[in-house]
């Protein structure tokens, strides 16, 4: 999302305390994140969090906490796309995908 003023809602504060819409100024809705169970000890700290960008990232909430209280939330980055890129690329056909077509040609006799 690009810099600008953002309205922060629990998506359902009486059931679900850690779905969060992201409305932008005028109201429309941007985005829903999930964040995870987060506690402070002191409640003079900033309620609202955001990490350093990483170069050519923009920056990222990290924390919010609800004014006056200790809990909050964290917001994560997934690894999804730094474990997809780990993985080494197969090339050809499974196993498993070669003895069903050997079955299935052996079978037409």
């Amino acid at each position: 999302m690009a810099p600008g003023r953002y309205i922060l809602r629990l998506a359902n504060p009486d059931y679900d305390r850690r779905t969060v819409h992201i409305f932008n100024a005028d109201g429309t809705l941007e985005t829903t994140v999930v964040g995870m169970p987060a506690y402070r000890l002191d409640l003079n700290a900033p309620q609202l969090t955001i990490a350093d960008p990483q170069a050519g990232q923009p920056a990222m909430l990290k924390f919010w906490y609800y004014p006056g209280d200790n809990s909050g939330l964290e917001f994560v980055t997934p690894k999804v796309a730094s474990v997809n890129a780990q993985k080494p690329e197969r090339k050809g056909k499974p196993e498993h995908a070669s003895q069903a077509t050997d079955d299935a040609t052996s079978t037409r006799d």
